[in-house]
C-alpha cells in the first residue's frame, strides 16, 4: 500500500486514460461525497472511479484535466499551489482547469489563488460557491467535450467569448502581457477591444492584476 500511495503522489497525472463519451473519470476520494451525487442526480453523466489518476481530480474527457480547490483545502492550509503546479507541469492534456470554492470564508484567499492559476500558470480557473456549482461545470464540462471532441472549448467561466472573431482575439493576445488565456478573460468581461480600452485600471487589475492593468492601459491611451 506504501508503494502504491507514493506512486500515486510522483504520478503528476495520468496519461492515454480513455474516457467514454457521456462519462466523468473521478478520482477515488471522491466517491460517496456530496459532489459526485449532485453530478449524477442532476444529469445523465455516469462517474467512472480511477485509481491512479495522480493529481487530477477529474477527467470530462481524455484530453482534459481537472482538480477542485475546496473551502476545506483553502482554510486548512492545504497545498493548493503544489498541486497547481503539478497540474501545470503534466503532459499529455490539452486542457488542464481548476476548479476553487470562492465563498465568504475564501474570498481573500481565492485571489492568490487566482493570479497563480490564470497569471503563472495560464490555465483556466473556475470559481464556484460549493458543490452544487462545481458539478454543474463538471458535467457542463463532459457535455460540451461530446458535442466538440478535440477541441479547447472552455472559457475563464466556461462561456463562450461575446465576440467570435477570431482575428480580434488575435489582437487582444498581441497587446504587451496578455496572451490567450487573458485576452479571453478580457474580451470576455469587455465585450470588446473599445470595451477594454474604455476599462479603467481598478476594472482591468480584478482580470490582469495590477501591475499588468497598468501596462495594458498606458499601452491603449
Amino acid at each position: 500500500m506504501e508503494s502504491t500511495n507514493r506512486l500515486t503522489q510522483c504520478t503528476p497525472i495520468r496519461r492515454g486514460l480513455v474516457v467514454p463519451p457521456d462519462n466523468l473519470v473521478a478520482h477515488p476520494k471522491w466517491k460517496g461525497s456530496d459532489l459526485m451525487q449532485s453530478v449524477t442526480g442532476s444529469s445523465n453523466t455516469q462517474v467512472v472511479f480511477v485509481g491512479d489518476i495522480g493529481v487530477s481530480d477529474f477527467h470530462p474527457s481524455c484530453y482534459s484535466s481537472v482538480i477542485y480547490i475546496t473551502e476545506n483545502d483553502i482554510i486548512s492550509n492545504t497545498d493548493c499551489k503544489r498541486r497547481i503546479a503539478k497540474l501545470r507541469n503534466a503532459f499529455g492534456f490539452t486542457e488542464k482547469h481548476v476548479l476553487v470554492d470562492k465563498t465568504t470564508l475564501t474570498e481573500d484567499k481565492y485571489i492568490s489563488i487566482q493570479e497563480i492559476v490564470v497569471f503563472d500558470c495560464d490555465m483556466n480557473i473556475f470559481p464556484v460557491e460549493g458543490t452544487q456549482q462545481a458539478a454543474e461545470y463538471l458535467t457542463q464540462m463532459v457535455v460540451q467535450a461530446m458535442k466538440t471532441p478535440g477541441r479547447n472549448i472552455y472559457t475563464f467561466k466556461c462561456h463562450e467569448l461575446p465576440c467570435k472573431d477570431t482575428d480580434i482575439l488575435a489582437v487582444v493576445e498581441s497587446f504587451p502581457r496578455i496572451g490567450k488565456t487573458k485576452a479571453k478573460m478580457l474580451l470576455e468581461t469587455f465585450g470588446s477591444i473599445e470595451g477594454i480600452a474604455d476599462a479603467s485600471i481598478s476594472a482591468l487589475s480584478k482580470l490582469i492584476g495590477r501591475s499588468g492593468a497598468q501596462t495594458l492601459h498606458a499601452f491603449l491611451h
